[in-house]
């Protein structure tokens, strides 16, 4: 044999043997962004203290407490529907409509209620930014826009 084909019969070799080791090496790295992806895709669920993970989000947009006590463990489902830089919305189950407006309104205050506007309303002027809650039959839909969009509130 020649040394060219047996650089040849070399290079082959490995090359069929390539496949398998790519796909075990690059296989965790694949799962993984195909999980991120999909929970991106799909709005991630979290369940647990829900009222830590709202006092958490509600801080990301500028949001404050009321009060520097301890929050209140508020147990039930949150999904992040949308978000962008100025608002956030999400759904929450699992609690009640009266759980999470007691809770809020231990954390932020008291609420406002405007004029042929269904649910509650946290002003941005007390507590940074405009929280609107509203109950529906199986959860609460909340929305959290920054305090610069709504001035009058």
């Amino acid at each position: 044999m020649t040394q060219l084909a047996l650089e040849s019969d070399q290079q082959e070799a490995k090359f069929q043997n390539a496949p398998s080791f790519i796909f075990k090496s690059a296989m965790p790295m694949l799962i993984s962004f195909s999980i991120i992806f999909a929970l991106l895709m799909c709005g991630c669920q979290t369940g647990g203290d829900l009222g830590r993970a709202v006092v958490q989000q509600i801080a990301l947009y500028g949001g404050h407490a009321k009060t520097s006590a301890t929050i209140p463990e508020l147990r039930g489902r949150w999904k992040i529907e949308s978000s962008d830089g100025e608002s956030f919305q999400a759904y929450m189950s699992g609690v009640s409509f009266a759980d999470i407006q007691s809770f809020m309104q231990q954390v932020y205050g008291d609420s406002e209620t405007l004029h042929n506007s269904p649910g509650v309303w946290y002003a941005a002027k007390n507590i940074g930014v405009a929280i609107h809650l509203v109950g529906d039959t199986n959860g609460v839909r909340f929305t959290c826009q920054r305090g610069h969009a709504y001035p009058f509130m």
